[in-house]
């Protein structure tokens, strides 16, 4: 049964995917398809190779949440095309389909996760064998917690920029909505902006290269004030 993959693996990629008994880096730019590769190598591991590994035994990390999300999505919709092809198959291997449907199940819970999450999952886990307070563990923030912070944070930074510069904080807003009181545009950027900075192994290097992208004075008549994150 071979992986069903509607793009094809360029041959550095495949060489990424099927080697094995061995520690593999993949280096390559935004959107050069690390996501890819790195979902075909997880599923060959989990069909593919004699024996298999289910997905009970695999770990993916991930700085972020939405690519925890995406990479789990991206294993269903493979899963689902093999199993659609080996019913297809003249001879139906029902073994096969019921395994493939097994890791379709446990595929949500499975260590396709962030690397907080999986760290914060296992001090919950252990937490007695490192002598630690089981309360301490219901301490730490949650997602929901985290977004609340981080708004109020925002909007305090935004709140100081503006007894400073008024007109340069109105005139960056207005570039994201028609509304002078409306900084939900604003806050979406700065999340994102904050998002590729820590899944950077420097986050602080990155915004000193991302700082030197752009004049050190804002120009609010050029068209041209952002640059991609890919420049980054």
């Amino acid at each position: 049964m071979r992986i069903s993959e509607k793009n094809q693996l360029s041959a550095e990629q495949s060489v990424a995917c099927n080697s094995s008994g061995m520690g593999i880096v993949v280096s390559a730019s935004a959107g050069a398809g690390k996501t890819k590769v790195l979902v075909s190598r997880l599923v060959k591991r989990c069909i593919e190779d004699n024996p298999r590994v289910p997905l009970s035994r695999i770990l993916a990390l991930t700085f972020t949440e939405a690519a925890a999300s995406e990479m789990k999505k991206r294993v269903a919709q493979e899963l689902n095309e093999i199993k659609q092809l080996a019913e297809k198959e003249e001879t139906v291997d029902q073994d096969l389909i019921q395994y493939i449907d097994d890791q379709i199940i446990a595929l949500a819970s499975a260590n396709i996760t962030t690397i907080d999450s999986f760290c914060l999952s296992i001090i919950k886990k252990y937490y007695n064998i490192i002598g630690l307070d089981p309360a301490t563990t219901e301490n730490i923030l949650s997602s929901g917690q985290n977004e609340n912070i981080q708004r109020d944070a925002f909007m305090n930074a935004l709140e100081y920029a503006y007894q400073i510069n008024p007109q340069e904080i109105v005139a960056l807003a207005s570039y994201f909505s028609s509304r002078a009181d409306d900084y939900e545009g604003l806050y979406d950027a700065v999340v994102k902006i904050n998002r590729h900075a820590e899944s950077s192994v420097d986050p602080q290097e990155w915004f000193n290269h991302a700082f030197k992208m752009y004049p050190e004075k804002f120009d609010s008549t050029s068209s041209n004030h952002f640059t991609s994150f890919n420049a980054f």
